[in-house]
């Protein structure tokens, strides 16, 4: 059983970015509904309310008022989905980047780089209050456990950031358009539960964690190595389904699914 849960992507224990992913695609023509049916001013109102209830109340709570995961949850994926779909409807790209003050994408690196560094200053300010009294002890608690956190009101504007500097660039690059199909594979086949110890006790991981300067090495280059070698065993994964998918059976059987099932109406 232990071998059958951990092959699984839809394993919410271990895959919970894939999870939610998979949820939020069976629920995404609901939230369509609302999305399309939805005025500008209503939709604004919408995200600001979710944005108050899944994201600045658990982080000022501590996850009590409102238990988020600490946006490891459906909820987070829902706000971030809502966010998505006001800068596709009422955000214009094209408009952002003829703006002369915003013209040069380095910009926008400062911007990101500013909410990095002021999550990073409430962070160590936190620690300086612990040692004052009860009160400054518990608001300490509550910013140290939301600083990082992926409902962090911080930590969704810089995601809104790197989404907006990724959308004014244009990359025609055939290996990075390539290299993107294996992105999912890689990130299932490193973390899974299987495999992770074997492969981080293997890259010397473990044996990192008490020298800041070895560990920036394994960040820079062994993890370089760990994404080339689970991409490379994606590539073979998608040779496997492309061979598959076009054998003659395997053409009829997806004929005759969409003849007698599709067709007619039963799905």
């Amino acid at each position: 059983m232990d071998i059958l849960k951990n092959i699984s992507p839809i394993n919410y224990q271990d895959y919970w970015f894939l999870a939610n992913y998979v949820l939020l695609y069976l629920i995404s023509p609901i939230l369509n509904k609302v999305i399309n049916n939805s005025s500008k001013n209503e939709f604004r109102k919408i995200l600001l309310v979710l944005f108050f209830i899944i994201s600045i109340l658990p982080s000022l709570t501590a996850q009590i008022a409102f238990n988020n995961n600490y946006g490891y949850s459906l909820s987070n994926f829902i706000l971030l989905y809502f966010i998505g779909a006001y800068l596709r409807c009422y955000f214009n790209i094209n408009k952002f980047k003829k703006l002369s003050v915003v013209n040069s994408p380095s910009f926008l690196v400062f911007i990101f780089l500013g909410i990095v560094l002021l999550n990073v200053l409430f962070y160590y300010l936190a620690i300086k209050l612990a040692g004052f009294n009860f009160m400054t002890k518990y608001i300490s608690d509550v910013i140290i456990s939301s600083t990082f956190s992926y409902d962090n009101p911080l930590v969704i504007f810089q995601t809104i950031v790197y989404f907006i500097f990724f959308s004014s660039l244009t990359i025609n690059n055939k290996f990075i358009n390539m290299l993107s199909k294996t992105t999912l594979g890689v990130y299932l086949i490193h973390t899974n539960k299987l495999l992770r110890s074997y492969v981080y006790k293997y890259f010397g991981m473990t044996g990192y964690m008490n020298s800041s300067m070895k560990i920036l090495f394994f960040l820079f280059f062994h993890s370089i190595i760990l994404f080339a070698l689970c991409s490379l065993l994606d590539f073979i994964r998608i040779f496997i389904f492309n061979f598959v998918s076009g054998c003659n059976s395997f053409i009829k059987l997806k004929e005759w699914i969409k003849k007698n099932i599709y067709d007619r109406g039963t799905l």
